[in-house]
């Protein structure tokens, strides 16, 4: 099977480029998104979508959103990047605990999801519900290209990630043929020192880098590695 260099196609697909267009970014936490806006912001109008319903516990979830914010207002070169943050009241039962999250990775039928290690399949049906919210929201507010900074994660298969976008996208679209759907910018993020380059950047404005993925089962898989 033939590598697809998904870092080029992003650079292609910016070639193409005629004028400035909007992009709706989601983006799994601060500290990846450094590495991702800096590349998109000379090309696309981008807004930052933070949806991550996964992270707990909720503590872990306010600092996070902290970064994220910090992260628009601290760098300069961002202060123009408007955020989204979907979750209003992070008290309520329909946030905490995160029954969204819990019903997409489905560990009724899958009970081995609680203890799988980053990457396998609970975290690839994680990335798809994060990834269709993302673009219902771009298709409401009618945005031109959609994409996500999870692929900056050195962890994280540029390959599986973009699949899963591609997926959803032509979900979208044989459900829906009459609409004109946002595009799915194709990306990998860690590419070209992507990665390095968020952790100088968190490093120069003091941004909250955290230590886990997000989730529960993913934090006790890590504390466990450790023991």
């Amino acid at each position: 099977m033939q590598k697809i260099n998904f870092n080029e196609l992003m650079k292609k697909e910016i070639e193409s480029l005629e004028s400035k267009p909007s992009l709706l970014l989601h983006s799994c936490c601060g500290p990846c998104s450094t590495g991702c806006l800096e590349r998109l912001i000379p090309h696309f109008d981008v807004t930052l979508f933070f949806y991550n319903p996964n992270i707990d516990p909720i503590e872990e979830y306010e600092l996070r959103i902290q970064a994220q914010k910090d992260v628009v207002e601290k760098i300069p070169q961002f202060k123009n990047v408007k955020l989204i943050i979907p979750q209003n009241d992070l008290k309520s039962e329909e946030f905490y605990p995160r029954l969204d999250f819990i019903k997409a990775i489905n560990l009724q039928d899958f009970p081995e999801r609680k203890t799988e290690k980053e990457c396998g399949s609970r975290c690839l049906e994680c990335y798809g519900f994060r990834l269709k919210k993302t673009l219902e929201f771009a298709i409401e507010n009618k945005f031109d290209y959609w994409c996500t900074t999870l692929t900056l994660g050195p962890q994280k298969d540029a390959l599986k990630i973009n699949t899963i976008g591609d997926r959803i996208f032509d979900d979208f679209s044989r459900q829906n043929p009459e609409m004109i759907l946002p595009k799915f910018l194709h990306a990998d993020f860690k590419k070209e020192g992507g990665y390095l380059r968020s952790i100088q950047l968190c490093k120069e404005y003091g941004i909250y880098r955290q230590h886990y993925c997000g989730c529960v089962f993913g934090r006790e898989a890590a504390q466990a590695s450790c023991d």
